[in-house]
C-alpha cells in the first residue's frame, strides 16, 4: 500500500501512535485496506481508522527502534524530521518554556521543575475546588488526573 509524502506523525506516547495523512481525508477504501494492512505488521496490538480525520490510530508493543523502523517503511513523517512541530512560533513557545523551567530549577535549587509545579498548582486547584463544594469548574477527578500523569511522566 502506498502512503503519500504528506503522512507523518501527528501524536507519539507510549504503545500509541497516530499517524495523519491530510491528502487522503474521507477515503474510507483507502483507511480501511491500510487499517487491514497495519494490523498485520509484528508488534501491532490494535489499528483505528478514522477516514474523516484523516488518521490512524495504531496501537503497539514495540520498542522505539521497531516503531521507527515500521515508520519508515511507509515514509511516515517522524516528529524529529521538519514538519510544523519545527515551525518559528514552535520553537519560541520551547524557548520560553525551557527558559521558565531553567527558572523553576534555579529558584528551588534543583528541587523542583516546571512539570512538578504544574501538578501541584493542579493538585492545589483541585482541593480548593473540593473545600469550597465546588466540583464543576474543573471537575476535582479530572485534576487529580491531570496531576497524576504530569507526575508519573
Amino acid at each position: 500500500m502506498s502512503i503519500p509524502p504528506d503522512a507523518y506523525v501527528g501524536h507519539l506516547s507510549p504503545g500509541r501512535v497516530r499517524i495523519k495523512i491530510p491528502s487522503r481525508k474521507k477515503q474510507e477504501p483507502y483507511f480501511s485496506s491500510l487499517q487491514e494492512e497495519f494490523a498485520k505488521a509484528p508488534g501491532i496490538t490494535a489499528v483505528e481508522a478514522n477516514p474523516v480525520t484523516g488518521s490512524l490510530l495504531i496501537r503497539h508493543k514495540l520498542d522505539d527502534a521497531a516503531l521507527c523502523a515500521l515508520l519508515h517503511v511507509y515514509n511516515v513523517k517522524l516528529p524529529s524530521e521538519d514538519m510544523g512541530a519545527s515551525s518559528g512560533v514552535h520553537k519560541e513557545v520551547a524557548t520560553i518554556v525551557g527558559g521558565m523551567n531553567r527558572r523553576v530549577k534555579s529558584f528551588s535549587r534543583g528541587a523542583l521543575n516546571l512539570e512538578a509545579v504544574a501538578a501541584i498548582a493542579l493538585i492545589g486547584s483541585t482541593v480548593y475546588q473540593i473545600s469550597r463544594g465546588r466540583v464543576t469548574a474543573i471537575p476535582w477527578y479530572n485534576g487529580i488526573w491531570y496531576a497524576y500523569a504530569l507526575l508519573k511522566g
